[in-house]
């Protein structure tokens, strides 16, 4: 109920004061229940609406991209499940790894160049790094995936997931023992591809 209110007020939003920053606002909250609600290729199509000028554009470059990378993994389990519908599934997935693939390169691009070299990477840039370093491995470009997670040194995402000697990891975030285990291992995973 509260979900589809929040939708309701965002379109009133957005009908009334298309071009303000309110509207960037609707359009990033409108985005932000789609994702909630399970419909990622909905939430990318908001999150694609907000203007190049808006000082949320490159958050929601990244955040379009994370979107269409869950449409892909949705299909891809359900695929997995259901091998008959593979022919136009594979086109529909393969467009929104590429969607994905080009929307988070542009993110990260963009973000990196407001915080600069020697800024910490925040979590949606590491996750939008390790989501990109996916989609390397997928392709078969392992050097690109091993140069996303340790480029940058101190700054770099496997810098970023690392915890101080004698400290439990907590357990959401960056630095949860999940997603670190994920960037372990697609970083392993990338070092095999290069042998």
């Amino acid at each position: 109920f509260e979900t589809r209110l929040l939708k309701d007020v965002c379109q009133e939003i957005l009908e009334l004061y298309p071009q303000s920053s309110r509207g960037t606002e609707a359009r990033m909250r409108l985005a932000n229940v789609y994702r909630t609600m399970n419909e990622p290729l909905e939430a990318a199509k908001w999150y694609l609406e907000v203007p190049d000028t808006d000082p949320e554009y490159a958050s929601a470059r990244i955040s379009a991209g994370q979107s269409y990378w869950a449409a892909w993994a949705q299909q891809a389990a359900a695929a997995a499940e259901d091998s008959e519908n593979t022919n136009s599934q594979s086109e529909a997935m393969h467009t929104w790894k590429s969607q994905a693939h080009d929307l988070l390169t542009q993110g990260i691009q963009i973000t990196r160049d407001q915080a600069g070299p020697e800024a910490e990477p925040s979590e949606e840039l590491v996750a939008a790094e390790v989501s990109l370093a996916s989609i390397l491995n997928l392709d078969g470009d392992f050097q690109g995936a091993i140069t996303r997670l340790t480029s940058g040194e101190a700054n770099s995402v496997v810098a970023a997931i690392q915890m101080p000697d004698g400290e439990q990891r907590p357990d959401e975030g960056i630095r949860s023992k999940s997603f670190a285990g994920l960037t372990w291992r697609l970083l392993l995973r990338a070092y095999v591809g290069t042998q």
